[in-house]
């Protein structure tokens, strides 16, 4: 197994551009997942490492995860804790990661889906946290138009996994998201902190439907909101304008599915 004592190696320079650079990720084809949980998330969701990173105190510790890892990778290289710590985007490391190579991200929009759309999310956490929601309630897949990458270090931490599996797709402008909804036969929901438009528990956003989540701060488009078929807002009783977008992903979410069993339960 090749061993790096220096922070001037290439393959150093390369994890760094890796972590820090939407670009170099995008030129290069690959990415980096950082951590134990995350790293074997990746490969028991049936992605094959390209080269796995790890400190000889991380091989010490976990042999058995080690194993398993170096056994998926194409590749190892042991990194000095020194070196180790100048690539990681976390602060107390585990001495683990590995460089994946960027998904086939493609989804066949189904007319009786229920999927979630980012829209210029700004937050990595956001995106992760929304995308570890979806796929734990059971949604058919998430439409991501422009914002942070899906590949941000803080994402996929924040994701615990999910965006390894569950169906994303980016799509290059609102207006491009929104066509592929009609095209699929799908209706659109824009959610808004505006009190004036539908309440979510009367809005009938189950099956065949897409909601669309917009910026932290400025919330969606108006020409996206006022594109959409229906208006939706999150009803609150409290003096806060609006909630943290994870939160009113969730709340929206939850009731998508919870429309989609009422709508089971009246065939």
């Amino acid at each position: 197994m090749e061993r790096i004592t220096s922070v001037k190696n290439d393959r150093v320079k390369h994890l760094i551009r890796l972590r820090d650079s939407v670009r170099h990720r995008t030129l290069s084809g690959c990415f980096i997942a950082e951590g134990l949980r995350l790293c074997t998330d990746a490969v028991r969701s049936g992605l094959r490492p390209c080269t796995l990173y790890v400190t000889a105190a991380f091989m010490g510790r976990h042999p058995e995860a080690y194993e398993m890892l170096a056994g998926a990778a194409e590749d190892c290289v042991e990194l000095a804790p020194e070196v180790f710590s100048r690539v990681a985007d976390t602060a107390s490391p585990q001495g683990v990661l590995c460089v994946l190579p960027i998904l086939d991200r493609q989804i066949a929009l189904r007319s009786t889906g229920r999927y979630i759309a980012l829209v210029e999310l700004a937050d990595p956490a956001n995106l992760g946290a929304i995308s570890r929601t979806a796929e734990a309630l059971g949604l058919d897949g998430m439409l991501v138009s422009g914002g942070c990458d899906l590949y941000n270090p803080k994402a996929l931490r924040s994701s615990m996994g999910a965006l390894f599996r569950l169906p994303v797709q980016q799509v290059e402008s609102p207006r491009t998201l929104l066509s592929l909804c009609k095209i699929s036969g799908l209706k659109t929901f824009a959610s808004t902190p505006r009190d004036t438009v539908t309440p979510l528990s009367v809005c009938g956003c189950g099956v065949g439907s897409v909601m669309l989540i917009g910026n932290e701060a400025n919330g969606l488009p108006l020409q996206v909101v006022d594109a959409c078929d229906v208006q939706v807002t999150i009803p609150m009783a409290g003096r806060a304008e609006s909630l943290n977008a994870a939160a009113a992903a969730a709340i929206l979410m939850y009731e998508m599915m919870n429309d989609q069993a009422t709508d089971a339960g009246s065939d």
